[in-house]
């Protein structure tokens, strides 16, 4: 994940916000990221003004955080292989395939990792598909269901670490408010309202993101 410098990014893909939601599908059907050696998902919401501070709550598209192979945070490497519609061009599952560091540093001998596949996404977390309405339920799942919520965050360290306790994953805001926002509705599913603090100046902006999560 490297940002475009901020004025040809916006270019890129600025939202049509004179558009209707059928065009903003048609256009980002799918956002594929890595950098935080996570693997994580992201709900995009419609967007109803122009300085990007008000939302509905109909997703309109997915943003999927791939694993890193870099160990950093003492997670897992890993990998993963996403299957897409030929015909629609929108993934229809995603399968990661990890390998336990732990285990071939000190069992394997010829360097190579013991790569396997460790789960595909719609089965892992029961889901009919990958779409954005099936993903945004299963964000607000994650807050409810302290199981489901424990096996998400077991999984994006690619089960580096013990599997936590679901008595005390359920009701974490904070998981639910990552998967179901951008990075500014993140700021108000957590109950601040960034707007009321922060106004919009291009010259301010290093990259996309960070006019989304901290407009100066």
């Amino acid at each position: 994940y490297r940002p475009y410098p901020t004025q040809r990014l916006l270019e890129r893909v600025q939202l049509p916000l004179a558009g209707s939601d059928d065009e903003i599908l048609a256009r980002y059907k799918v956002q594929a990221f890595g950098h935080t050696h996570n693997e994580e998902f992201r709900v995009v919401n419609s967007v109803t003004s122009a300085n990007f501070t008000q939302f509905t709550s109909k997703p309109i598209s997915n943003i999927f955080i791939g694993p890193s192979l870099v160990t950093w945070g003492q997670v897992n490497p890993a990998f993963a292989v996403i299957d897409v519609d030929v015909e629609y061009m929108v993934p229809v599952d995603i399968h990661t395939y990890a390998a336990n560091q732990t285990y071939s540093n000190a069992n394997v001998k010829d360097g190579r990792m013991n790569w396997s596949h460790q789960y595909s996404f719609l089965s892992e977390y029961d889901l009919a598909d990958f779409s954005p309405s099936s993903l945004y339920s299963f964000a607000q799942n994650l807050y409810t269901n302290g199981t489901l919520a424990s096996l998400y965050r077991w999984n994006m360290a690619r089960r580096a670490f013990p599997r936590p306790d679901p008595a005390t994953s359920v009701n974490d805001l904070y998981l639910k408010c990552q998967a179901e926002s951008n990075a500014w509705t993140w700021q108000q599913c957590q109950g601040s309202d960034p707007a009321a603090t922060k106004t919009f100046d291009p010259r301010c902006l290093s990259s996309f993101t960070a006019f989304l999560a901290d407009p100066c």
